[in-house]
């Protein structure tokens, strides 16, 4: 909402748009369910995104000072924090679901799986991930 009025999130649009690009399409091809790779299923993660988004680029004023690493990677870490808020809002309204925790130690980031079917189709899709990714069912 802004000013009352409902208004879209092209953030959370990037972002879906984004992932659905970069995940397989469902049904899986005879060759994806060969290699067990799962459809709508975005793995990446967050960081990822915020590259895609050109989130982390610097004026060339700030690329000339001394501490641009530190800004560098504080920019990064903001960008991350921005895209992990809107994964939290794709994910109350329903259109994303996290079916693989993070392992931050083994740098194995979330898996997500993208609820963009009605929800027979969804839980279809969702099913095969799981069975794909070697994951118990929901």
């Amino acid at each position: 909402m802004f000013r009352g009025n409902p208004t879209p999130n092209m953030t959370a649009y990037a972002m879906m748009l984004t992932m659905a690009e970069i995940t397989y399409d469902w049904p899986p091809t005879e060759e994806n369910q060969r290699k067990g790779l799962p459809s709508r299923v975005y793995e990446r993660g967050w960081g990822h995104l915020a590259e895609q988004f050109s989130m982390g680029i610097l004026s060339h004023e700030a690329l000339q000072r001394e501490d641009n690493g530190r800004l560098i990677a504080s920019r990064r870490q903001s960008a991350i924090q921005r895209i992990s808020q809107t994964g939290m809002f794709l994910q109350s309204q329903g259109l994303i679901k996290k079916i693989r925790k993070e392992d931050v130690r083994r740098e194995i980031p979330a898996a997500w799986l993208l609820l963009i079917g009605d929800d027979e189709e969804n839980r279809e899709v969702e099913a095969y991930a799981r069975e794909c990714l070697g994951l118990s069912s929901c």
